[in-house]
Parts: C-alpha cells; structure tokens; sequence
C-alpha cells in the first residue's frame, strides 16, 4: 500500500473535494519524509508527513554541554577542560515538522502542522559565589541558600558582569540526589550609561546517584558534564528601552556546568 493510500484510507472525510498531492523530500541521508498536500476548495492546505528511516539510531547527544553552533562562528567551545575541543557545522532545522503519524492519530487537528521552535544560541555566563548555607535538613530534602558575589556575561545582544548580591535557592532530594535550583540576580552591561536586567532561572540537575553524589559541595569539581543533565529555563526582565523589547519577552533554555564557586550557563533563544 502506498503512503498515499494508506492516509485515503485512515481519513476518508479528509479527502472529499480535494486533489491529493505527494511530495517526497530527503531530510538526511538515511530519513525521506512523504509530505501529502491537499487543495481544497475552501483554500486550505493540509500537510501529512510520514518518516522512513533506515537507521533506528537517530538520537542526539543533547549532554555535550559545551558542543553548540552559534553567531558570529561561536561554534567552537570545550566539552570539560582548556585542552578539549572539537568543531560541529552549524544544525539545520526544519521550519515545519509534524510529529510521528502514529502520534498524529491521537492529536486534536492530526492533519494540522504547527511551527517548529527554533534553539538558537545566544549568550554564556559565569556566576560566581561564595559557600553555601544551609537552611534545612529532612528525610526527603537538604535546602541550601547560595550567596552570589559576580560573575560575567557575553553573548549577541551585549556583555557586562553579574551584580553581587543575588541568592540561589537550592533542594536536593533523597535519596535520588536530583536538585532543583532557583536564582535571582542582576546584570549589568557595559555600554554607558549600563543597563539592570533582572534574571530568574530555573533549573533541575538529574543523573545516575552515583555521578550525583559526586557533585556535593566538597568533592564536585572536575566532574564531566556530560555524565549528568543540568538543564535550565530564564527570564530576564528590563525597563532600559535598548533593550526591553528584545529582553522582556523572550524565552531561553539552556545547560548548565556547576562547581564548587561557579555555575556555567549556555543559554539558548526558543525563536
């Protein structure tokens, strides 16, 4: 059966008044993707895609912290350490995608494709801070209070440093020791007169105990970020008109390495 009898029979109604259309296009060397176009009388165009791949293996290494593409050829950074390297070509993305056709059967709208989010890279920061202090102990969580005293930034939209005197707030769970992390703080930029950008962030640390257990206060620098997952979404917040617009409305996602006086953060644009 064809991919395009295969969809008539799975929705007939679909297909009344309509002149169905399959357009195959090669996404990579091992996946061809059969896109089936109606034109309605109504002027709508409905797309169903179907994915053949000949590689089970199509999963990607999201915890190489430090291996992303980015502007103005940022594509080179270290996994761990000055002496690690490696170059990767810039990822290209598909605009529109639709999900599995297996999925699509069970969504509201199957036929309905919706934009895809774009991950563009867009900024790295350290922040620095002193010991942490401890606010609690339970069976279930150990909750920490981290003090920040600076820090720098640089990324695509400016640079400048982080403002001493924001907190995290951090729980670790037992027995799992997956975390959880909010922060509150501000940034500066070093344009004249500097911008106050307010930033919260929130992020969750997650991983095999035994990699865990190895990123306590007392033991956790040099431990590989790849063998756990630090991930992140942030907020920024600005009454500074240079950069409100960008700023107050946008969406980052990012990764996250943690030491015993830093945390690390590449920090991602969702377009």
């Amino acid at each position: 059966m064809s991919v395009l009898q295969f969809a008539q029979a799975l929705f007939p109604s679909f297909w009344q008044g309509s002149e169905p259309e399959v357009q195959f296009a090669q996404v990579d060397k091992s996946t061809e993707v059969a896109l089936i176009v109606l034109r309605r009388s109504d002027a709508w165009t409905i797309g169903l895609s179907a994915g053949m791949a000949s590689d089970d293996n199509w999963t990607v290494d999201s915890a190489d912290v430090f291996v992303r593409s980015g502007p103005n050829g940022m594509n080179r950074f270290a996994p761990w350490g000055p002496t690690r390297t490696k170059e990767i070509d810039a990822a290209t993305t598909p605009k529109d995608e639709a999900p599995p056709l297996e999925t699509q059967i069970l969504f509201p709208h199957p036929l309905h494709s919706l934009p895809v989010p774009e991950l563009v890279f867009d900024f790295r920061m350290s922040i620095k801070h002193s010991p942490y202090v401890r606010l609690g102990t339970s069976s279930a969580e150990i909750k920490n209070w981290i003090p920040i005293n600076g820090g720098t930034w640089s990324g695509t939209f400016g640079s400048g440093t982080v403002v001493p005197g924001g907190h995290a707030i951090h729980k670790v769970h037992n027995p799992s020791y997956v975390s959880e992390l909010t922060m509150d703080y501000l940034l500066q930029t070093t344009d004249e007169p500097p911008a106050m950008i307010a930033v919260h962030v929130d992020a969750n640390r997650t991983g095999p105990v035994e990699v865990l257990k190895q990123l306590r206060p007392v033991c956790q620098e040099g431990v590989d970020p790849r063998r756990y997952r630090f991930r992140l979404s942030l907020k920024m917040q600005t009454d500074d008109e240079r950069y409100a617009e960008n700023l107050n409305f946008g969406m980052w996602v990012g990764s996250g390495v943690k030491n015993a006086e830093e945390f690390v953060f590449d920090l991602y644009k969702v377009q």
